[in-house]
């Protein structure tokens, strides 16, 4: 493939990205086609990026970056929109879980311009396209916006991110997850106290118009099975995959969330899945490593699209 035919969209606020990896990319593929603006800038960026007409556009973000990009782009497209080309990830973040999750073999351990050089080596199809695939993603209404990535969207540890927004030093008190499993930082929270800051609501769930519970107090909610910092999530049918379970106590909440994410003795008491999936009563929640607040009053709303990703 020709550089030429690539739009390269970077994070505008990481200077890893924009001052590292651009700067080179620059210099070794200056035919590319570069993008980075605000978020408020991305709708029209996007259209600059459509009327080019380009074979693929490459994302060189963390998780974050790339959920606000493709929540821009979905907003506005629909994801068989054949205007928009099959998308690269780059794994450019910390912890890169969406690359992960497309299909970049050993992602966590690549290096950003090792994923270029194999994008740029691709083959045309007889067609004169790339070869792609769709992957499923999770889009969820919270009555703010409807916001589109790729990991997990839960319930369970929003006042622990909550706390790690206003005091960071929190987080560097249990280790990094890029670092150190999701387990063993569970646990230090547990060790140190920090069981308070999981909370426990009565949340009601609505699987395909089916109600299920009201008494819930922790939920996760994925779009395809994977395996990250220490997590192995299984998906046992099509669409958004929904854990959930009315946890007792706190200790038993933080142990039973650890072994029922782990597949370690403790069931969910949902475990299954749906196209559309209504959570009440959901409160603050955790979604691509960020933390949103749904509208007052508003169920989140839970479904999946599937945008065409490249294949590398």
């Amino acid at each position: 493939m020709y550089s030429s035919d690539l739009a390269l969209m970077s994070n505008l606020f990481s200077k890893r990205n924009v001052e590292g990896l651009v700067k080179e990319f620059k210099r070794k593929y200056p035919n590319m086609h570069f993008f980075s603006r605000d978020v408020e800038d991305y709708p029209g960026m996007i259209e600059e990026m459509i009327d080019l007409n380009l074979k693929g556009w490459v994302l060189n973000s963390g998780d974050g970056g790339t959920h606000l990009f493709l929540s821009a782009l979905y907003n506005r497209y629909e994801p068989s929109d054949e205007r928009i080309p099959p998308l690269f990830v780059l794994p450019a973040g910390t912890i890169n879980v969406h690359a992960s999750m497309v299909g970049h073999r050993g992602v966590l351990f690549s290096n950003p311009q090792d994923i270029m050089e194999r994008i740029i080596g691709l083959k045309y199809m007889e067609n004169g396209e790339l070869d792609s695939v769709r992957k499923p993603l999770l889009c969820v209404d919270d009555g703010v916006e409807t916001r589109v990535g790729c990991t997990v969207a839960n319930g369970a540890v929003s006042k622990y991110f909550e706390e790690y927004i206003n005091d960071p030093g929190f987080w560097n008190a249990v280790g990094q997850v890029g670092k150190r499993s999701s387990v063993f930082v569970l646990r230090e929270l547990f060790r140190q106290r920090y069981e308070e800051y999981f909370p426990l609501r009565d949340m009601s769930f609505s699987l395909d118009e089916r109600v299920v519970s009201d008494d819930f107090h922790g939920f996760a909610a994925y779009a395809m099975p994977f395996g990250i910092v220490g997590f192995h999530l299984p998906h046992t049918g099509e669409g958004v995959q929904v854990l959930a379970t009315d946890f007792g106590g706190r200790r038993k909440f933080i142990r039973h969330f650890v072994e029922g994410v782990t597949g370690k003795g403790f069931t969910f008491e949902v475990n299954g899945s749906a196209e559309n999936v209504v959570i009440g009563n959901a409160g603050k929640y955790v979604f691509d490593g960020e933390l949103w607040v749904p509208r007052d009053g508003a169920n989140l709303e839970i479904s999946v699209v599937e945008p065409l990703y490249g294949v590398l």
